[in-house]
């Protein structure tokens, strides 16, 4: 995406109020020129005139203009920060209904520091967009204004103005080119840095347990100082910028005070406009050291709106679609190839049918591709060969709200938001009642447990909630099962991490979640599932054999071994 069509992507539903802001700015603009103008005529008016009533005439009307600059403003800071707090609100909401809507490989290649990074940079991006860009217009059209003005005044000042200004510009534009590329290096080496630095402190007890913290801060160390070194190196560049201006800045002052004391001499100038002139070019030089700031500014707004457009630009999914209606539950899948990396098949040929209403298992030893199926049927990612159908339909043709809609999913490792236990069965079923809760609560044993926590379903709860075991989380992801109610159910890994008493706790609620449903388990551990309908057993990327567990012990060699891998943990002792 181009950087200025992502620009107008971001601030384009504010133009009425940018519109405003400009008339609001407009006057004071021309209140800000006309107030050194006014003053040496004042003077001029006092010192040359002797008209006292004239000269406080003046003084009035100095007043009123004085006034009415710093009314207008005020308008003009209450408008901008309206913009600034309207554009930051949108840009945020933007960019999350975006990551919604990205694609599984995206989110699965996305750092979470690094996400956080540069949607952090639209804060800035949006105050650089109100408070700077649109504060350097005005100062550029006080400047052109002011010129014109002395013109009337003195013409040789004018001249002096109109050449060292656009000097004062040039200079600042020599390093501009490095800076950006310093500045975009520091930038991506920052999100980098973050990413990883949020990684370490999530595997913060792995690093105790491994005894690696002080291979660990060495590594920090290292990170920290090359983008210590890439912030030298652009504060380098500006520096040396600054000496030049600096240097401009003090001579063109010693040329106008000797050029405007010669002219006042030669009676070629008035002291009223010399006052008028050191006004006008006292405040061009403030106004052009903060365009010139502001153009240093600029490589920073383009690298972190380069890194928000990046993020904004990565494929999304297609939500386009036909409805999906599940009568039966009965799915197919039909020869389906796919790869991570097409060099390297996860699935090849690979066929199954799940009955409607069936309750069937998936095994396989780690890599075949169990997790892989599932993703597929959840189209978060897409076959490069082979179909998939449910009831007949094609999820190729389906929307993917209506397919995600009616299949719900149990992981191993449950996801509880960090809000309160309401609002995280909320996101499930928008409008759901208090008494709704405890009833699925109660189907999966927790409701007597959430009555006794002091705040019930007002508890917050997170990722590092501490209130709750880890049978208890997996209960509450079953009771929001219960909740979505969908007509396809699948339990992925669910128990693998349990005890014995709760895994048997978790299949009481699989029993009566799984009634009048199709139901797909994912499981390494074979003793959870030897009651199902059939156990589809997948190696090298195919189905092996699909079958009830005792006719599997029988008829499928692969089944048989991981079934006494399991079972008889000596045989892999002497193997080792």
């Amino acid at each position: 995406m181009k950087r200025a069509r992502f620009i107008w992507t971001l601030i384009r539903p504010e133009k009425v109020w940018f519109l405003l802001y400009m008339l609001v700015v407009i006057p004071e603009w021309v209140a800000s020129v006309a107030g050194p103008y006014l003053l040496g005529q004042m003077v001029d008016g006092f010192i040359y005139d002797k008209d006292i009533s004239a000269f406080f005439g003046k003084v009035l009307l100095y007043a009123v203009v004085f006034l009415l600059q710093l009314l207008f403003n005020m308008l003009q800071l209450f408008v901008l920060n309206y913009i600034c707090k309207q554009v930051k609100t949108r840009v945020h909401t933007m960019m999350f209904k975006r990551v919604l809507r990205f694609q599984a490989d995206v989110l699965s290649d996305m750092k979470t520091g690094d996400y956080l990074d540069r949607i952090e940079s639209a804060d800035y991006i949006v105050r650089f967009l109100i408070l700077n860009i649109v504060w350097v217009i005005g100062p550029v059209i006080k400047v052109a204004a002011t010129v014109y003005v002395l013109s009337t005044i003195n013409l040789y000042t004018a001249l002096a103005f109109f050449v060292l200004i656009p000097l004062t510009v040039f200079i600042s534009r020599l390093y501009i080119r490095k800076i950006a590329a310093l500045q975009q290096d520091y930038y991506k080496n920052q999100g980098v840095f973050t990413a990883w630095t949020m990684e370490i402190i999530k595997g913060m007890q792995e690093i105790k347990l491994m005894a690696a913290g002080t291979r660990m801060l060495k590594q920090f160390v290292g990170k920290l100082i090359k983008l210590f070194r890439l912030k030298i190196d652009s504060d380098k560049m500006e520096i040396k910028n600054e000496w030049l201006n600096a240097g401009v800045q003090l001579g063109s002052t010693l040329v106008l005070y000797i050029v405007s004391a010669f002219m006042i001499i030669i009676n070629l100038f008035t002291i009223g406009g010399f006052i008028t002139c050191l006004l006008y070019y006292n405040d061009a030089i403030t106004i052009m050291n903060k365009v010139v700031k502001k153009i240093f500014e600029f490589p920073q707004f383009y690298a972190k709106v380069d890194r928000l457009a990046e993020l904004y630009g990565q494929p999304v999914e297609d939500e386009t679609g036909t409805e999906l209606q599940i009568d039966n539950g009965e799915i197919c899948f039909e020869n389906g190839t796919f790869a991570y990396d097409r060099s390297n098949p996860v699935l090849s040929g690979f066929s199954l049918h799940i009955k409607p209403k069936e309750k069937i298992a998936v095994v396989g030893r780690s890599g075949v591709g169990k997790s892989t199926m599932i993703h597929l049927l959840l189209r978060f990612y897409q076959q490069q060969e082979g179909n998939i159908y449910i009831d007949g339909q094609n999820l190729n043709d389906c929307s993917l709200a209506s397919i995600r809609k009616n299949i719900g999913i149990v992981h191993q490792d449950v996801i509880l938001f960090n809000d309160s236990l309401r609002e995280n069965f909320s996101c499930v079923k928008k409008n759901i009642t208090d008494q709704e809760i405890w009833e699925v609560l109660q189907k999966v044993d927790l409701k007597d447990f959430v009555q006794g926590l002091p705040d019930q379903l007002d508890t917050i709860l997170g990722e590092n909630d501490m209130d709750f075991s880890g049978g208890q989380k997996q209960r509450l992801s079953i009771a929001r099962a219960f909740v979505m109610k969908p007509e396809i159910l699948i339990f992925d890994e669910a128990t693998s991490s349990l005890d014995y008493q709760t895994e048997q706790i978790v299949k009481e609620s699989w029993a009566e979640l799984s009634q009048g449903r199709t139901m797909i388990i994912i499981a390494h551990r074979l003793s959870t599932i030897i009651n199902a309908d059939r156990i589809a057993v997948i190696d090298q990327g195919k189905v092996a054999a699909c079958a009830p567990h005792t006719e599997l012990l029988n008829s499928c060699p692969i089944y048989c071994d991981l079934y006494q891998e399991q079972n008889n943990p000596g045989r892999i002792i002497s193997k080792i």
